[in-house]
């Protein structure tokens, strides 16, 4: 029997041109661990952005990811997991919030029972589970990464992934404005403008990121600061509230952690996906 713990980044998507091929992982994490506990069921604690999620663990995208990689290893889906899990990634925002419950889910089916699968096996199997590809390429491999070639089916090309070159020098600006008030205070124009508001102050560009709300800006590093106020100010003129947070250098992927717990010694392992 084993214990393991994942720690698996948020992701951005949808990039102008590079559309949903193009996934970057931001600085905003989701840390799960697990066990096999010693009464029948699967309970998941949660904390963090998930405390206020209401959602019963058979439909919890953790365990959904969880059985997806013991079918793919032909191995039973324990009927006793015990799941423990802590967010700060924005739920419902367009920042892979259920990529990286899936993520999770998988690597720790295959920490917790020794599955046996292998970096691209892990990575098809969570992809046929997630909506989008380029997320879980991301969250597993961290930095930016590329799905070649475009895919009519998610499973099939999901190994094909590149690394994207990154500047070291420019920052990822996000803004996440709240839920209220958005409906109603004419979000295509509010995107519009804060769109141009980030690059009157520095960015490169900004964009949706992926089908949420929040939106992305590419920034000098220097120019972050500015870009993440002049973002929050032009959501405050169209009656949203935003708040914002500025990614900067190198974020790694998924890391794991597992420890045997049948004889509790101090053998730890970390394994990173990248």
């Amino acid at each position: 029997m084993t214990w393991a713990r994942v720690r698996v980044p948020a992701t951005v998507a949808d990039l102008g041109a590079g559309r949903d091929r193009i996934g970057i992982a931001v600085d905003r994490w989701l840390t799960v661990s697990a066990d096999l506990q010693g009464t029948r069921g699967v309970t998941i604690e949660r904390a963090g952005t998930l405390a206020a999620l209401d959602v019963p663990p058979w439909r919890d995208q953790l365990h959904i990811g969880f059985g997806g990689a013991c079918w793919a290893a032909c191995h039973v889906v324990p009927t006793n997991i015990r799941f423990a899990a802590t967010s700060d990634i924005p739920i419902g925002r367009g920042l892979g919030a259920s990529a990286a419950a899936v993520v999770a889910g998988v690597l720790l089916a295959n920490a917790v029972l020794s599955l046996g699968l292998d970096e691209a096996t892990m990575l098809s199997v969570a992809a046929d589970i997630a909506e989008r590809t380029d997320r879980v390429a991301a969250a597993l491999h961290g930095g930016a990464c590329l799905l070649l070639p475009p895919a009519p089916s998610l499973g099939e090309h999901a190994p094909a992934v590149a690394p994207v070159v990154v500047r070291p020098d420019l920052a990822v600006v996000i803004a996440v404005p709240d839920g209220k008030g958005h409906a109603d205070a004419g979000h295509d124009a509010g995107h519009d403008a804060v769109r141009c508001a980030a690059q009157r102050a520095g960015a490169t560009g900004a964009t949706r990121s992926g089908s949420g709300t929040s939106l992305v800006a590419i920034s000098p590093a220097e120019c972050a600061d500015a870009v993440a106020a002049a973002m929050v100010d032009a959501w405050g003129a169209h009656g949203v509230s935003a708040a914002t947070f500025v990614s900067a250098g190198a974020v790694s992927g998924a890391q794991v952690e597992s420890r045997p717990t049948h004889d509790g010694g101090p053998r730890d392992a970390i394994d990173r996906c990248a």
